[in-house]
């Protein structure tokens, strides 16, 4: 399935064994737009699992500040595909993990940069602003461990001339874009990432027994796939 631009998508499952309705009404879920590859494969794990509880539920596409903004604000009952982070627990609770992505730094390969280096982390780190990248780059900057100010994105191009902090999903679209020999860069794995949703405390508290039970829809989903 391909989210593009604002996507609404309305799944009510009939028909397949079931853990019993758990919430009446749909649950409503926003995702990132334009829609990226993590997206696409976070999606067959939730349709699912909500399959599995005979959940009806809604994803729309958004902007993902907005997407988790919203969800703070209790306008969404939830947003995917993220990772765990402190702000996010502060107002939503992850699920049971699904998908694991690679966090890679990202540099054209003739800059002879290595994490081995002395100044290694006296150089210039870029990532998307607002993403759990981003805030785990500046958190490294809180603790002196990195020198300067992460740098957001101004264009693809020039960002490899610093470090890039990319998903392993980001990597290889970054590639198509560019039309990037993988001979031409130099990555090295920073972090390996769990993702899942994250559904409101709001919503939780309201629907306590969901979480559990999505969570199982989620491990028997896994095991078949």
């Amino acid at each position: 399935m391909c989210l593009k631009g604002l996507l609404l998508i309305t799944a009510f499952i009939f028909g397949m064994p079931s853990m019993g309705q758990v919430i009446p009404k749909d649950i409503r879920l926003a995702t990132q737009t334009p829609a990226n590859a993590l997206t696409e494969q976070g999606l067959p794990y939730i349709r699912c699992a909500m399959e599995e509880l005979k959940q009806p539920y809604t994803v729309e596409s958004i902007p993902w500040k907005r997407a988790q903004k919203a969800t703070e604000q209790s306008h969404y009952d939830g947003f995917f595909m993220a990772s765990k982070t402190k702000k996010r627990d502060k107002y939503a609770t992850l699920s049971q993990p699904f998908i694991v992505i690679k966090w890679f730094y990202v540099t054209k390969k003739n800059r002879n940069i290595s994490p081995q280096d002395s100044d290694f982390y006296s150089r210039k780190f870029i990532a998307n602003l607002g993403s759990a990248r981003h805030q785990w780059l500046q958190s490294l900057v809180d603790k002196g461990i990195i020198y300067s100010e992460i740098e957001t994105p101004v264009d693809e191009t020039s960002s490899l001339k610093m470090l890039m902090l990319v998903n392993s999903i980001q990597f290889g679209e970054l590639i198509e874009r560019l039309f990037i020999k993988m001979n031409q860069l130099t990555l090295y794995t920073a972090k390996e990432k769990p993702t899942g949703v994250y559904f409101s405390h709001t919503f939780i508290k309201k629907y306590p027994s969901f979480l559990q039970k999505f969570n199982l829809g989620i491990t028997s989903c896994k095991n078949r796939f």
